[in-house]
């Protein structure tokens, strides 16, 4: 590393609150990545006769990985299956004989190499596979379109904010998704932040009230306030519109803009370093 640069994390809110749509960003949210290793069953890890948990490196020293953990989730498959298909053919022309000795003599050498990013597929895949069965869900969905709409500035995310509370989601997802509303909106009416502070409250218990504080005392979760044109720094809008945060049409595939890892939003961060 030769640079690094530092942001307050007051500059970006809300990146930190919303869900990334790329393969390493899913992992992390399903598996949690710690420290570079993820602990997986022995299943997902290609073994079915064995019962437990594994832990599984994700590092640059995995090929595999290290194409795959900055792709978002729309083209994960076809990559794999590409990178399958690879393999099996370089396998299948050795084992046919088509290779001549010189190419049989690099095969052998790279055999290490090979047996390593079989696994390492074979891996991926059962991974992928898992987090598709959460992607694919209509509960998954449901909340990226609700947090696009807190992007959008408007208040639809309100009823699916209540459902999840309802449902008892877990208490992590909800607060990330009611802060995103709030700083996104300069603010909740006090009546809705009044409504969702009680039914928090009602449904995780009075245990609630350090993490609602805490929201409150970093600004994160406050009441509206009408913006002057004098106190408009900060403001959501007028910061989506300046630095173009919005992408409303996004390619993944090569993509084009780093809003394509958040389905078309850019992190601030990221526009003020371009």
């Amino acid at each position: 590393i030769d640079e690094v640069i530092f942001f307050d994390r007051d500059v970006d809110m809300i990146t930190p609150m919303l869900t990334p749509l790329t393969y390493e960003g899913l992992v992390d949210a399903q598996l949690q990545i710690d420290t570079s290793y993820i602990e997986v069953d022995e299943t997902i890890h290609g073994d079915d006769k064995k019962k437990g948990k594994k832990k599984f490196a994700l590092n640059a020293n995995d090929r595999v990985y290290s194409e795959l953990r900055n792709l978002n989730i729309v083209v994960l498959g076809p990559t794999l299956n590409r990178r399958a298909c690879e393999l099996d053919e370089s396998y299948r022309a050795f084992r046919d004989g088509a290779y001549t000795i010189s190419q049989v003599n690099s095969f052998a050498r790279n055999l290490e190499g090979f047996k390593a990013d079989l696994d390492s597929v074979r891996m991926h895949t059962n991974i992928a596979e898992c987090i598709s069965t959460v992607t694919k869900s209509a509960d998954f969905r449901a909340r990226i379109e609700a947090e696009q709409n807190c992007l959008s500035g408007g208040d639809a995310p309100l009823a699916f904010i209540e459902e999840s509370i309802y449902r008892n989601e877990p208490l992590a997802k909800v607060l990330r998704l009611v802060a995103l509303l709030s700083v996104c909106s300069d603010g909740l009416k006090p009546k809705i932040l009044d409504s969702i502070r009680r039914d928090i409250l009602q449904t995780y218990g009075y245990d609630t009230l350090m993490a609602l504080a805490n929201l409150e005392r970093l600004n994160l979760l406050t009441p509206f306030r009408p913006k002057t044109s004098s106190s408009l720094k900060g403001s959501w809008s007028p910061l989506r519109r300046a630095f173009h945060l919005i992408i409303e049409e996004i390619s993944v595939d090569p993509p084009t803009d780093p809003a394509y890892v958040f389905s078309g939003f850019c992190p601030l961060a990221v526009r003020l370093l371009m």
